[in-house]
């Protein structure tokens, strides 16, 4: 894989900053999908740059085992009980259903009985929502993830909006135990 004829976009980098990055695997261009910033549509949404933010290639070996590598060490190193992992729907659900097992029982063998992780989801469909937090193959399996679709619904209500909609809302919880996928 070359970073110059292998990917719809060529990154570009100053030669100053080709080994900046910490760890080392992040520095090599073709550990990321390069493909310019996302417009949300489609595989762009998990292929694309987040605003400017390089998308990394997380269906390539390497990567998926140096993020774990980096959540292990700051578990280990700084002690931390839990992550918010941001911009979860993103990634693919490959990546989560290896990452977040792995990650969360090292967690455990380093003491941290109650080690918890949850994703942002920016969806306020259970359904959608819900692919997430389903075990394998169904969905990643991760813990959890921030609960979007209440917060639409309490806000609703607050605003005048009726409480069928926190009602009908709450019917749905069965997805996050069986998911229709």
């Amino acid at each position: 894989v070359s970073p110059t004829v292998s990917f719809p976009y060529t990154p570009v980098l100053d030669p100053s900053e080709q080994n900046l990055k910490v760890p080392a695997w992040l520095n090599d261009a073709t550990l990321y999908h390069n493909r310019g910033d996302t417009t949300f549509v489609g595989e762009n949404s998990y292929y694309g740059d987040f605003f400017g933010l390089d998308d990394l290639f997380t269906e390539h070996p390497t990567v998926v085992q140096g993020m774990i590598d980096v959540y292990k060490t700051w578990i280990r190193d700084f002690s931390v009980d839990g992550f918010r992992i941001d911009t979860m729907k993103h990634v693919d659900d490959a990546f989560w259903q290896r990452f977040g097992p792995e990650v969360l029982e090292y967690a455990h063998q380093q003491g941290k009985s109650e080690f918890f992780m949850f994703g942002e989801v920016f969806d306020a469909n259970p359904e959608a929502m819900s692919r997430f937090t389903a075990p394998p193959p169904h969905g990643a399996g991760v813990q959890a993830t921030a609960d979007f679709g209440f917060q639409a619904r309490a806000a609703g209500f607050a605003t005048g909006r009726p409480t069928t909609e926190l009602r009908d809302f709450f019917a749905l919880d069965d997805y996050y135990v069986r998911p229709s996928g």
